[in-house]
């Protein structure tokens, strides 16, 4: 498929649709009560004004959010350790049957600690990939509103950004991701 023309032919029939059809399509794709309770929880400590709202719920609507690889270099995170947490983010989480707070947060704590590195260095890249920025609501539970399949889709879209493992980096790296998981006196150094 050629998407980009996919993406014109879209925007043709959005513009051929009344103010009040694009108003009910619009209504229909994102009235999910559940999910705008869950954005609207999430901002409602964040804004003082209704207008607010949209600058802190905007990258919720969003396909993809705006980054760049300089926006996730870290003083003190190294740019492969950035690379592997994503990618180890993404093979833990996509292993996890439940998909809620207590599962997404469980697994990116424990990642970070067997990785030896503090929650608050951690994070930041995660804020990155799914909101587009370090500022935002608290990004774990973004990731269950967005859903498995936008949040695995945000994350390596980053990692793509950053820049994905080699053939030899994912092998390498798979061995590293299962040995983070064994008890310290169980772990190999072969990696």
């Amino acid at each position: 498929f050629d998407v980009e023309k996919l993406n014109w032919l879209n925007g043709q029939w959005i513009k051929g649709l009344t103010p009040g059809q694009l108003l009910d399509r619009l209504l229909t794709w994102k009235s999910d009560r559940n999910t705008l309770e869950d954005i609207a929880a999430a901002i409602q400590p964040r804004i003082n004004l209704l207008s607010e709202a949209v600058n802190w719920a905007g990258f919720y609507f969003n396909h993809m959010p705006q980054i760049t690889a300089e926006m996730f270099e870290s003083k003190k995170l190294t740019q492969e350790q950035v690379r592997q947490s994503l990618q180890f983010a993404i093979w833990r989480l996509e292993g996890q049957f439940t998909w809620n707070n207590d599962t997404v947060s469980q697994t990116l704590m424990d990642l970070a600690n067997q990785m030896g590195i503090k929650l608050r260095d951690f994070m930041p890249a995660f804020f990155i990939a799914i909101a587009g920025s370090t500022s935002s609501t608290p990004v774990m539970q973004s990731m269950v509103t967005l859903g498995p399949d936008l949040t695995f889709a945000r994350l390596r879209h980053a990692l793509e950004i950053v820049g994905g493992p080699s053939k030899k980096e994912v092998k390498n790296w798979e061995k590293l991701n299962e040995s983070l998981k064994l008890p310290k006196n169980d772990a190999t150094s072969e990696v």
